[in-house]
């Protein structure tokens, strides 16, 4: 988020308490906002531009959040400013369905040093884990993103692919890391 966005020019106190929650309807236009700063804060961390995802229309939105049987999306709140989110989306074909994609896992700059990515993480992988049939949940991480990378690792990820070049973004190319969690033993 840069500073010119004025819903991210005061740091909100520290002291405030957090809730972490699902989102829904009510929560489209808070998370549009928090979406688009994302994609200008970090370019290199999402496949999405904010240009590309300006033009999407309310119902666009609302489908992203869900939530249903196969969307979710939690958000954290500081007092009421929407400051975190993470995203879940489960394969709809029926030989995929065991396995869901977590995405869009972001904390606001101004809100950061609070575990705040590592609460809502947590948050989501007990979710996944109540979906029936669920065996897993998969990420793409920046590689050169090691504070991501050293979160979802302490959380139990591990690394099964690397996508070299995976995103071009402002004349660079970026790599990506594929990685698993499973809910179920390795047989």
């Amino acid at each position: 988020m840069t500073s010119a966005d004025p819903s991210c020019s005061t740091p909100p106190p520290s002291s405030e308490p957090v809730q972490i929650r699902l989102l829904d309807w009510h929560d489209v236009a808070g998370f549009r906002d928090l979406r688009l700063a994302m994609l200008r804060d970090a370019p290199s961390a999402f496949g999405a531009s904010p240009d590309d995802e300006a033009v999407l229309g309310e119902d666009a939105w609302a489908a992203r959040i869900g939530p249903d049987d196969n969307t979710a999306l939690f958000g954290a709140f500081i007092g009421t400013r929407l400051v975190g989110s993470v995203g879940l989306f489960r394969q709809r074909p029926a030989k995929m369905r065991h396995k869901a994609l977590i995405w869009g896992v972001f904390v606001d700059p101004a809100a950061r040093g609070r575990q705040l990515a590592r609460r809502l993480m947590q948050t989501m992988i007990a979710h996944a884990r109540t979906l029936p049939q669920i065996r897993q949940v998969t990420l793409s991480v920046t590689a050169s993103n090691l504070h991501a990378r050293a979160l979802y690792e302490s959380l139990g990820f591990v690394q099964y692919g690397h996508e070299p070049e995976a995103l071009y973004v402002d004349g660079d190319w970026f790599d990506e890391q594929q990685m698993v969690l499973r809910f179920t033993p390795v047989a």
